[in-house]
């Protein structure tokens, strides 16, 4: 018996044919990452859409609401005969403890950190809670504009003095 002698030869086809597939596998891994990525990036840009509109329309709602309520108490001549007499004739207790108990229910419903009552002169005569009857130069600037303009106006978004909380003031004027 003969034998056939082994060829060495080291088989470059298929080293080439591997090399090319590895290649292709990584270029093909690479294009699917890259597109999964941009969809991924896609649907939390949309999420985050959604999310910026839902927020902007919470709150457009709650800006009318807070209108709503300034025009409430503009419309209840009720108190405004009650405010507008007691701050030309404050002598009557009683009233006052009235205007108050109605600020301090107004406060409580709607959830309002605090209610003054300024007069003309931009004095504060009532404040709920009662110890608040400090009011901030530009919540003062703000009611006179109020009073001039005779529009109920919205104050900028500013943090608080002390307690750093965002806060928004608005002014209601009464005629």
């Amino acid at each position: 018996m003969r034998m056939h002698p082994v060829s060495h030869k080291y088989p470059w086809h298929l080293a080439a044919i591997f090399i090319v597939l590895v290649l292709a596998n990584i270029s093909l891994g690479y294009l699917f990452y890259n597109n999964q990525k941009a969809h991924i990036k896609r649907e939390r840009q949309e999420d985050l859409l959604a999310v910026a509109d839902l927020k902007a329309s919470q709150i457009a709602t709650w800006r009318k609401e807070r209108l709503a309520d300034a025009e409430h108490i503009l419309e209840t001549s009720l108190i405004v005969r009650q405010v507008q007499s007691w701050l030309r004739h404050p002598g009557s207790p009683e009233v006052g403890r009235e205007i108050f108990r109605w600020m301090q229910s107004l406060q409580r419903h709607y959830r309002y950190g605090s209610i003054f009552l300024l007069d003309a002169k931009g004095e504060c005569r009532i404040s709920s809670p009662e110890d608040g009857k400090t009011v901030k130069p530009g919540d003062r600037e703000l009611a006179e504009e109020a009073l001039k303009t005779g529009k109920v106006i919205f104050s900028d978004l500013h943090y608080s003095g002390t307690t750093r909380e965002i806060r928004l003031a608005l002014a209601v004027p009464l005629p």
